[in-house]
């Protein structure tokens, strides 16, 4: 958890909060893990902002890319990584999505929720880290 702030230009503090979890699959003695997905929460003070907060990003599609270029080159096959980068060109790429964790559209709310104390943060970070126990032990 990283948790930061900056002055900007005209010397006024400007609070920036960033809250990411980042879940990696691999066993404890791989040297390469990947990064299956995480949960984020961002606050740059940014009343137009248009990501949802907090969000997930699903990046598990990375872990395939990298062992079909691993088996690649193990075998020395430069046409199939040339295959498989044109194939990824067909399929959306969903690392880029900010897929709403707590929209609220139903109450006609909004998606974006500002971290505004650290009770709220706290209760986020407890309940993310629960679902997501929950959710790999299924």
């Amino acid at each position: 958890m990283e948790l930061r702030g900056f002055r900007s230009i005209n010397e006024n503090i400007e609070k920036h909060i960033n809250i990411s979890l980042c879940v990696f699959q691999g066993e404890a003695s791989d040297e390469d893990k990947y990064q299956l997905f995480r949960a984020e929460w961002d606050d740059f003070c940014n009343p137009d902002e248009i990501h949802s907060q907090p969000h997930w990003h699903i990046t598990s599609s990375q872990a395939l890319e990298k062992t079909f270029v691993s088996y690649a080159i193990d075998l020395d096959k430069k046409d199939f990584v040339d295959l498989l980068e044109n194939e990824k060109q067909r399929v959306f790429d969903v690392k880029r999505i900010h897929f709403a964790m707590n929209g609220n559209w139903s109450n006609s709310e909004t998606n974006i929720h500002k971290i505004d104390s650290e009770e709220k943060v706290l209760r986020w970070w407890f309940g993310i880290l629960n679902h997501i126990r929950i959710e790999l032990d299924k």
